[in-house]
């Protein structure tokens, strides 16, 4: 997906409109549905009685999470906090995250079950996730600005070069996911962040006169250094908890990368926003 998709995303854009990259999910989507009530099913240790839907609790979560994603999305077009809605909002988000908080670790039926949160493995995999996403999306905004606005590549040309990325996600994953079964998990994990963080000093020294093939080699590394730290982090934080549990863990881990990735995204467009005008 993350080579293939780029390069449609492109190809679409430059030949239809860039609306088709929301339109052409709506059958995928469909067919994603009719495949899982198909062919997945869950195993006999984490089905549930039935019970109660936790409204409330779910109602404060979706309200805290949608106004932080606001916050996010907002921040940078408004001036962040100089903006007297974002600080309600702001507000809102603070009060709904307690709220939900307080209510899940109180209720019988939880939606989101936060006791595991005791295990410190867990919860230092979560923090780490949510670095990962950061890093990892931040990237993934920026270069096609870079491509597009700065080079002049068409659409189609910069998801060509940000496949590149997708490649070495590809074969790290492949790789990383037959050796963790012989080597011990957290050495891929710091292995991958170091790459990643060399990988990223290179690209920092890159100017408007590099061509495309210059910068295969650093964005591909990028996403072998991503995924050779993602894939043990996965199953390091997860590893220990109790099977009736995976489910609901796996729920909060993609949950804090997908922040992580809003975060690092708020943090590379308000960057890039501010320095262009000092430069200015």
């Amino acid at each position: 997906a993350p080579i293939v998709g780029p390069v449609i995303g492109g190809w679409l854009t430059d030949n239809f409109s860039w609306r088709w990259v929301f339109f052409i999910n709506l059958p995928i989507g469909i067919l994603s549905v009719l495949m899982t009530r198909a062919f997945i099913e869950d195993p006999p240790y984490i089905k549930k009685d039935k019970t109660q839907i936790d409204y409330i609790g779910f109602s404060f979560m979706a309200v805290g999470l949608g106004a932080l994603q606001i916050v996010l999305d907002k921040g940078q077009e408004v001036d962040w906090f100089q903006s007297s809605w974002l600080c309600k909002m702001t507000a809102l988000t603070c009060v709904s995250l307690a709220a939900f908080i307080v209510w899940e670790l109180r209720t019988k039926n939880p939606v989101v079950n936060l006791r595991i949160l005791k295990d410190r493995n867990f919860s230092f995999g979560l923090v780490a996730a949510m670095f990962i996403g950061a890093s990892m999306y931040g990237i993934m905004t920026l270069m096609p600005l870079f491509y597009q606005t700065l080079l002049g590549y068409s659409a189609y040309l910069s998801g060509l070069a940000s496949a590149s990325l997708g490649i070495g996600a590809f074969v790290s994953a492949v790789a990383v996911g037959l050796l963790t079964r012989y080597f011990d998990g957290r050495i891929f994990f710091a292995s991958g962040l170091l790459i990643l963080g060399v990988a990223c000093f290179c690209m920092a020294g890159i100017n408007l006169q590099i061509g495309m093939f210059s910068m295969l080699l650093p964005i591909i590394a990028i996403g072998f250094g991503i995924s050779t730290a993602f894939v043990p982090l996965s199953l390091l934080t997860v590893g220990r908890l109790a099977n009736k549990d995976m489910g609901n863990g796996s729920g909060l881990f993609n949950l804090m990368r997908n922040i992580g990735g809003s975060v690092g995204i708020a943090m590379t467009t308000t960057m890039l926003a501010r320095m262009s005008q000092i430069h200015q």
